[in-house]
């Protein structure tokens, strides 16, 4: 018997074909982890609709005909149902007991054991004693679907609202949807419903029986997003203004998180087809800063990791990409503790991949903490069936005499009513589903029969059009800018499979910026300058990719492009003397800008240099001595960056509070506490409204603890 004090908790998530499982226990209201464990299913769950549905169900059928109750037996009951017994139970509670549930599934009558999915996740689950505590598990987010709404819907009756509005009439009918949702102190929200059954749950309740006589209890279903905002808000205390990015790297579930003031902003899932480890981290480093500079919002301010795929060589590869603000950094829990001796087993990185179960199974052990959500997309059926009430102690003594009553009066009209319900429920329910597996093969039949004729009709007319309408766009696109521009002009173009290519000649290098953003996916290859009797002239070779044809067909009807720069004034010549414009020397600072937030840290450190030697009175050569400070410090050269950036100060400009952020930045990467100490002050004292001032502020409050 376990200390009556002690509460348990289990959380399992499961993301594609793998199961984990997170064991909390609450001893005296302090939340320790006890175990953590995972398993790996060999199949899924409930295997979808196969060709050989129809022979199961015959032997189904042959199976209920064996089943059919004796009419003897039956006649034996009838006299018993006449006989007036003390505590006699009517059969029509039997039949509608909360004991007897209908489940959705199918029984196997031909076999003894479970299908292979469900025979892994038994084998897991009985090693956890699941009927002593409660259960929360995540939802399937391929089924969960999102949507945020403004303050101004969020008004009275919002749940009404929001199942008229996000629900057809036939889902509402059915019932066969959770629904929940979150608001936030400013009225706006994110709503979030769950279409279909929850297979986890319904594997969990069939192995239910198999595995313990006592029933389990079910505390909620969160989804994998929720599960996670649960934890920062528990775990981490940023500063209200700042945007946090909670970056989950699973097996099948990749997501990023974006919250500021513990708040919900957005979600932008991670769809990776990388397998190389080096090459998926590099594709989820791009989409992070891509869905940043699409949103226009701060979102690497902070980066928690978190996930099956977060090793330490993952959270390296992430930390050396020099994210503006912190580093980020793995998901660590605070509030919660390991159990004595599971220390090493159970160390950070593991943690942080059982991320979600911990989170599921700390809600149901703390469920007054107001940091948690207080969602929950548990079936409204099951919530009831688990609640039970309370009697007085006289009322116990009644109950006990009636069922002693009862109970010698009726064992065997009870054995023989039950074995009637029995045989009812499973004819019942192989019934049932019969009727929606016949509805699904036809449904699939007819989807796929339509797909056939839309796939055979488009491939008609790809074969008619073939590239057609793409090379009537490109060569079109081409004459507009060269008619535009008589002094650029193409010398070659070849196509590819993939791609086509142009070489050609200008008199101004800008010309050839234009050219490049006719079609998407350009590539600058080449740039060659050369003279002509005095006059500059630039050969440049330029890769594009070919457009989609649909698009080129609605943008032939609707695309005008604007005129270009001329490369000369009406009725003026070239100057032989000339030279390159203010506003170029502009863009070539602005293409190493890119190349440097592009993390390409060595080439555009040589091409600020370049540019300082090329340009060095224009004003931007000032803002490149300061990134080349920046340039050295990402790639580990402290001694050469505190040297630039001292100058930087010296000379007074408008990088000075960057400088003074960056030296404290320098010293503390060297472990010079008094002088990262003396220049973080600087900054707050003599530049008190910056925003670097706030950073400053927080990097001193942890150096100092």
């Amino acid at each position: 018997m376990g200390n009556k004090k002690n509460k348990f908790a289990f959380g399992i998530f499961q993301d594609g074909l793998t199961i984990k499982i997170a064991e909390l226990v609450s001893i005296d209201n302090s939340i320790k982890i006890l175990r953590l464990s995972k398993t790996e299913l060999s199949a899924p769950l409930y295997p979808k609709v196969t060709d050989t549905i129809q022979e199961e169900f015959a032997a189904l059928e042959d199976l209920k005909k064996e089943a059919e109750p004796n009419l003897d037996e039956l006649k034996e009951i009838h006299e018993l149902d006449e006989l007036e017994l003390p505590g006699t139970i009517d059969e029509e509670k039997i039949t509608a007991g909360p004991d007897i549930e209908m489940s959705e599934v199918v029984p196997d009558f031909g076999k003894e054991e479970v299908p292979s999915g469900l025979n892994d996740l038994q084998i897991l689950l009985q090693t956890f004693p699941l009927e002593k505590g409660k259960i929360a598990i995540n939802a399937n987010d391929e089924q969960v679907s999102y949507y945020q709404f403004d303050s101004a819907f969020a008004t009275t009756k919002l749940d009404k609202k929001l199942r008229e509005e996000l629900l057809s009439k036939d889902e509402i009918k059915s019932k066969n949807y959770s629904m929940d949702y979150i608001i936030n102190p400013n009225e706006t929200g994110l709503a979030f419903v769950h279409r279909g059954r929850f297979e986890l749950l319904d594997a969990i309740q069939d192995l239910n029986t198999i595995i313990s006589r006592e029933k389990y209890v079910f505390s909620h279903i969160d989804t994998n997003e929720l599960a996670l905002m649960n934890l920062i808000r528990n775990c981490y205390e940023f500063p209200p203004e700042d945007y946090v990015t909670v970056l989950y790297m699973g097996i099948d579930y990749i997501v990023g998180i974006v919250l500021r003031d513990n708040n919900h902003i957005k979600t932008f899932p991670i769809i990776i087809t990388e397998t190389d480890p080096e090459k998926k981290r590099m594709a989820i480093y791009s989409k992070i800063i891509l869905e940043q500079d699409i949103s226009n919002t701060p979102i690497t301010q902070h980066v928690i990791l978190a996930g099956e795929n977060v090793s330490n060589e993952d959270v390296d590869f992430f930390q050396k990409k020099g994210f503006y603000w912190d580093p980020p950094k793995r998901l660590e829990l605070s509030g919660i503790e390991i159990v004595e001796g599971e220390d090493e087993r159970l160390n950070a990185e593991r943690i942080a991949q059982y991320a979600i179960p911990i989170s599921l199974a700390w809600k149901v052990l703390d469920p007054k903490n107001t940091s948690f959500f207080p969602s929950n997309l548990l079936p409204a059926k099951i919530i009831e069936s688990q609640k039970y009430f309370k009697i007085a102690w006289h009322g116990f003594l009644v109950l006990a005499a009636i069922f002693y009553f009862a109970l010698s009066g009726t064992i065997k009209n009870l054995e023989l009513k039950q074995a009637i319900v029995n045989i009812q429920s499973d004819i019942n329910k192989v019934q049932t589903e019969l009727r929606h597996t016949r509805r699904m093969i036809e449904q699939v039949n007819e989807v796929k029969a339509n797909m056939d004729i839309l796939q055979r009709n488009i491939q008609k007319v790809q074969n008619i059009i073939g590239t057609k309408n793409q090379w009537h766009y490109i060569l079109k696109d081409f004459s507009y800018t060269l008619r535009n521009n008589k002094l650029t002009w193409i010398d070659q173009m070849v196509s590819f499979n993939d791609y086509f290519a142009i070489s050609g000649y200008t008199t101004r290098r800008r010309n050839i910026i234009e050219l490049a953003k006719l079609f998407r996916n350009s590539t600058i290859k080449q740039i060659i300058a050369n003279e002509i009797e005095s006059v500059p002239i630039w050969y440049f070779d330029v890769d594009f990719g070919y457009p989609d044809p649909e698009e080129v067909a609605r943008l032939s009807k609707i695309r005008k492009m604007p005129d270009l720069p001329r490369a000369f004034e009406p009725y003026k010549y070239a100057s032989p003397e000339m030279e390159i414009t203010q506003d170029e020397i502009t863009i070539i600072y602005n293409n190493i800008i890119i190349d440097y937030f592009a993390g390409n840290v060595q080439n555009a450190l040589n091409q600020f240099n370049k540019f300082i030697a090329d340009y060095p009175d224009h004003i931007r050569a000032y803002n490149a001595k300061y990134f080349v400070g920046e340039c050295q410090y990402r790639l580990g050269n402290m001694a050469t960056a505190i040297g630039i950036f001292k100058e930087i100060i010296d000379l007074k400009g408008s990088k000075t509070p960057d400088a003074l952020m960056m030296l404290g930045n320098s010293y503390a990467g060297i472990s010079d506490q008094a002088n990262a100490e003396y220049y973080w002050d600087k900054l707050i004292n003599s530049y008190p409204e910056n925003s670097l001032a706030k950073l400053a502020r927080y990097r001193l409050d942890q150096l100092r603890g």
